[in-house]
């Protein structure tokens, strides 16, 4: 299994693509960046470290702290903490940047790293390529000036409360919701409790054990929440909630058990901030959303409905939030559960997502399925074909002249748009596919969009 390197970092499975040696060189390669950053004759400063529950993890950060500290950095160990709680911490506590070590929603036996900068973003695609020449070519810039490691196993709770200040408390404690949880055996186990118990949530949990052992597959999707959906009904709760390992994306299942889908968690954190405060109403200037590409169309349903400007990026964190930076978005993400709310953070973030919808259902005085028939809702179906690297440009060059009479946007891959619908091709960044997503009114009619769209692909890879 070889190695996937993209803008948020790089994963593989332990002691296979991802060994002692290239955990090694990805720390000493990214401390010698942070150190070049930082400009000639500056001290190196502090690199934050958390990580997911994942059984390696304490063996890749033992390795990750020897190669920090090898290139003259000290270390702040947070220890078990999500992804968007490391983001947030890095720039709370100043540290020069920070690595993450998780490999997201990938099977156990995977593990990564995740690379962050001083203002608690993932690095820009340059500072990636910078990143990889330091590592491919070995550049790297050792001390003789070792720091030492520091451990702060309680600062999470300072990124907890900034979310509690962000939402109305009250309002959902006088809700006294009944919600229940599963983490999969993630860091959401290690995190979530303080923030629900503070918003006055009865809590019920699945799944609770940090240990790493996943109960089940850890995507966040609706065919690996059966359980949850199982004992939401059987709890009679007023939602159900689910994490990923490192806990930057958000699942949500109804209060009849029904999972709702990753589209429609971003959907109502959406047109929940875009409806909640009078003084954002008042202003003249249209507030402004960014989501992906790929992301529902029902994001430029609610945009509409409140007069809201929606932009779309290419697929990817890291080109969402640069253009949420870049226009001054009010929140954004992508359609896999990821809400971005950058008054807490410009990174997926599944413990701001529940404070919002959370907040919705108490304001509005509605249940999860209400909201959700609130929207109109599209399908969206995905699939991927084998094709080599060599072939992928040549595919998307065939689409856009077989489709040259449709609206087609080619900022990334190739999306053709269409009244009732849409479909998206783009080649993967970390193996040698082609992914294919498309969204009707109709189940029938998105899987004849993709039908329509793997003809054409199959004329250039002659595969099916």
């Amino acid at each position: 299994m070889s190695l996937k390197i993209g803008v948020s970092g790089v994963r593989g499975i332990i002691n296979d693509s991802l060994t002692e040696e290239v955990i090694s060189n990805f720390a000493k390669a990214y401390g010698t960046f942070v150190s070049a950053s930082m400009g000639p004759g500056l001290e190196p400063g502090p690199i934050l470290i958390g990580r997911d529950t994942r059984t390696s993890g304490k063996f890749v950060r033992g390795i990750v702290i020897d190669g920090l500290l090898a290139t003259g950095h000290s270390v702040i160990d947070v220890g078990f903490a999500p992804t968007p709680t490391v983001l947030f911490l890095t720039k709370h506590l100043k540290s020069a940047g920070a690595i993450i070590i998780t490999a997201s929603h990938n099977p156990e036996q995977w593990n990564g790293l995740k690379f962050v900068r001083p203002d608690g973003t993932f690095l820009t695609k340059e500072e990636v390529f910078c990143l990889l020449d330091i590592y491919n070519n070995k550049k790297f810039k050792l001390s003789g000036k070792k720091g030492g490691v520091t451990e702060k196993k309680d600062a999470s709770k300072a990124y907890l409360d900034a979310i509690l200040k962000a939402v109305d408390v009250q309002a959902i404690k006088n809700a006294r919701f009944k919600v229940v949880l599963d983490y999969c055996n993630g860091t959401g186990a290690v995190t979530t409790p303080y923030l629900l118990e503070k918003l006055g949530c009865e809590i019920a949990a699945i799944n609770t054990s940090p240990d790493g052992k996943f109960a089940h597959n850890p995507e966040p999707t609706p065919k690996n929440l059966e359980q949850l959906c199982v004992f939401v009904r059987e709890s009679k709760a007023d939602i159900g909630f689910a994490q990923d390992p490192d806990a930057d994306r958000l699942a949500v299942v109804s209060e009849k058990g029904i999972a709702i889908g990753e589209e429609n968690t971003l959907a109502l954190a959406v047109k929940h901030v875009l409806s909640k405060s009078e003084k954002l109403k008042a202003k003249s200037e249209k507030f402004k959303v960014v989501v992906n590409l790929s992301t529902s169309r029902m994001i430029d349903d609610i945009c509409s409905e409140f007069g809201a400007q929606l932009f779309r990026s290419a697929v990817g964190e890291t080109n969402v939030v640069d253009k949420m930076r870049e226009v001054g978005a009010v929140i954004g993400g992508e359609g896999n559960g990821g809400v971005i709310y950058p008054a807490i953070n410009f990174g997926r973030d599944s413990f701001i997502g529940m404070a919002l919808l959370l907040e919705y259902m108490a304001r509005s005085k509605k249940k999860v399925s209400d909201l959700v028939g609130s929207t109109k809702q599209y399908y969206i179906e995905k699939t991927k074909i084998d094709c080599p690297q060599d072939k992928i440009n040549p595919v998307l060059e065939d689409v856009k002249k077989a489709f040259s009479n449709d609206k087609i946007n080619t900022t990334d891959g190739v999306k053709i748009e269409w009244p009732d619908g849409w479909a998206h091709i783009r080649g993967s960044n970390t193996e040698p596919v082609i992914r294919i997503m498309a969204e009707a009114l109709t189940k029938e009619q998105a899987l004849e969009y993709i039908g329509r769209i793997k003809g054409e692909v199959t004329k250039v890879t002659n595969v099916t």
